[in-house]
């Protein structure tokens, strides 16, 4: 066993070392539907906005081929949990537009520039199409949960840094008490608040 955890460990750092010196390719066209449709839930690991939630967490709820629907988690400013179902439209292969259930006009076109699919990450473009949320230009590192998110999140990074050198890292280890365990999956909003209002946070943190 103690051989085997050796070679594992060998084998991860001969990788990061083949993807350190390797430019990622932001070029080529990647498949966003091959990076969403999973039953694992996808953390926000990092992003280049300056307004931010710690622990932002989507887990699938239903796919269709055109379409998808996931509850998004995150933290507010009191760091408590909250959450709320989100529907998206796929466009091209790359591309998907996501607004809040029920709330179409609040639209977030979000692109695909690279994911590596050996460990599960990938770097999303977001940009808002609707005033209501201001310019929101940026990119976010999202990685699939695993016991050990911020080693997967690592193979993204050199990508990430070739758009924006500067980051917030806004997933903790502590965020994985927000894991969803056997939960409804209904259409769940923000008590007191219609829907658009609630679905993408904008902390100061």
């Amino acid at each position: 066993m103690k051989l085997r955890t050796q070679f594992t460990v060998l084998l991860l750092a001969a990788y990061f070392a083949k993807i350190e010196c390797k430019v990622p390719l932001i070029s080529k066209v990647y498949n966003i539907k091959k990076f969403l449709w999973t039953q694992t839930p996808i953390w926000t690991f990092a992003t280049t906005g300056k307004g931010h939630c710690l622990c932002q967490l989507d887990k699938l709820k239903h796919e269709e081929p055109r379409l998808i629907e996931y509850i998004h988690y995150y933290l507010d400013k009191r760091h408590q949990r909250q959450k709320i179902t989100m529907v998206g439209m796929f466009s091209k292969k790359d591309i998907i537009y996501v607004h809040p259930y029920g709330a179409t006009r609040y639209e977030i076109k979000e692109e695909l520039l690279y994911f590596d699919k050996v460990f599960k990450c990938g770097i999303i473009k977001v940009l808002s199409m609707s005033s209501y949320y201001g310019h929101m230009n940026q990119y976010e590192l999202r990685v699939w949960n695993t016991s050990d998110v911020a080693m997967a999140a690592k193979a993204c990074f050199p990508a990430l840094r070739k758009l924006e050198t500067r980051v917030h890292i806004i997933y903790k280890k502590m965020c994985q008490t927000m894991v969803p365990q056997g939960e409804s999956l209904s259409h769940p909003l923000v008590k007191g608040k219609p829907a658009g209002q609630i679905a993408f946070c904008n902390n100061e943190i």
